[in-house]
């Protein structure tokens, strides 16, 4: 399977503290990667750093063969390149539609629809993942399962090739962590869109991931399987814990 993203060397400091030392991954063309570790080992850094929020110290970063290392965030959404965050950033002022309505507009070059055309694709993404009946609510008034679902149609919006998740799961109930999981998978079947996914529930990453890469204190430490990562020694050391064996 050919790389989609791929990174040479990625560094960054923090007032001397190591975030990132070294790292170089390859994300495969039409993959679900997942990417685990403890809190503070560096996932949310490195996704700042891919996406273009934080500059790396040292490294280069290439997108479908183009070098992105030095572009600003925006370049890199005209490329195919798109994220959530793990505390979603909904204009909260605005109603839903309006808040995918510019991710529409502001995605891949090849693609300039004009206003009536971006409303008729938000309201299509939106009925997509769930959020049809809500377009017209204020963002500041939704549930945080429903910003989670929004993040997602904002990103999908862009028309990614790639898209970064930033923990999805993290606050739901587990009727709503269930949907989720199934809508993840049918952006995948539905866009076909290479999909990262940071998560700390690992369950879920050993059912929707083909691939886990984990990080300790800004270093990779395992790259495979599910199964054989959550056997890896260093990984159950650094963030599993023994008991997951039961899982490996």
């Amino acid at each position: 399977m050919a790389a989609l993203l791929e990174t040479v060397n990625i560094s960054k400091r923090f007032k001397g503290i190591k975030a990132l030392q070294g790292v170089g991954l390859r994300i495969r063309r039409g993959e679900t990667l997942g990417l685990i570790g403890p809190n503070g080992a560096g996932k949310s850094t490195l996704v700042n750093v891919l996406c273009g929020q934080l500059a790396q110290d040292t490294g280069d970063i290439f997108l479908d063969g183009v070098e992105i290392s030095k572009m600003r965030p925006h370049r890199r959404c005209h490329l195919g390149l798109s994220r959530t965050y793990q505390i979603p950033r909904p204009f909260p002022d605005l109603v839903v539609l309006q808040n995918v309505i510019p991710s529409v507009l502001c995605g891949k070059t090849e693609h300039r629809p004009n206003l009536e055309q971006a409303t008729q694709e938000a309201q299509a993404f939106l009925e997509f993942v769930g959020l049809a009946d809500k377009q017209n609510v204020e963002a500041r008034d939704l549930t945080i399962y429903e910003l989670r679902l929004l993040e997602l149609a904002r990103s999908l919006a862009t028309r990614p090739k790639i898209l970064f998740v930033d923990e999805v799961m993290a606050g739901l109930n587990p009727a709503e962590a269930d949907t989720a999981v199934a809508l993840m998978s049918s952006i995948k079947e539905t866009y076909g869109v290479t999909i990262c996914w940071i998560e700390h529930v690992m369950s879920v990453l050993m059912e929707a991931a083909q691939r886990i890469i984990a990080l300790d204190y800004g270093e990779i430490i395992a790259d495979g399987p599910p199964g054989e990562v959550a056997d890896n020694q260093r990984v159950i050391e650094a963030y599993l814990g023994s008991e997951w064996r039961q899982y490996a």
